[in-house]
């Protein structure tokens, strides 16, 4: 099966996320946690053939599309209500995100997305392995490959 789009862009939205968080920009990191998982959602939503309008309605197709993965203690209705609060402060708020709140943020979307893609895109999970550096070649900040 073909990876969507929407999965591939999930992917680079959590390393860009990533990326932020170690910049100290959170509130650009909690914005790409929150779009990651909901383009995740919104791929998964696309296999069932279903879609939606508005970020409400993608959230109630999954649930509805998707039960086994909407329940029990960390369910998808709570970590996109956490991830989706975090987006708004961050994208409308008058303050910066605190580190930590970003730092929760970008973790409940990897575990989200790493949760679908290891039950319905296992083949894009291989892809993001694929492509990681070893720990042996990754560059310093002068460009150089250190051990």
């Amino acid at each position: 099966m073909t990876v969507p789009t929407g999965i591939q862009l999930a992917q680079q939205y959590l390393k860009t996320a990533r990326n932020n968080l170690r910049d100290g920009d959170s509130n650009s990191a909690c914005n790409r946690a929150y779009y990651a998982s909901f383009k995740t959602l919104k791929g998964v939503l696309h296999l069932a053939g279903a879609s939606a309008k508005t970020h409400k309605g993608a959230r109630a197709l999954f649930a509805q599309y998707f039960p086994d993965l909407s329940r029990g203690n960390r369910t998808s209705s709570k970590i996109f209500a956490a991830l989706e609060r975090a987006r708004l402060a961050a994208d409308y708020g008058d303050e910066v995100v605190p580190a930590e709140e970003a730092l929760d943020a970008v973790l409940r979307a990897e575990g989200f997305v790493t949760a679908i893609l290891e039950k319905f895109f296992p083949q894009a999970l291989e892809q993001v392995d694929a492509a990681q550096p070893s720990a042996a070649k990754v560059p310093d900040s002068t460009g150089e490959a250190q051990p």
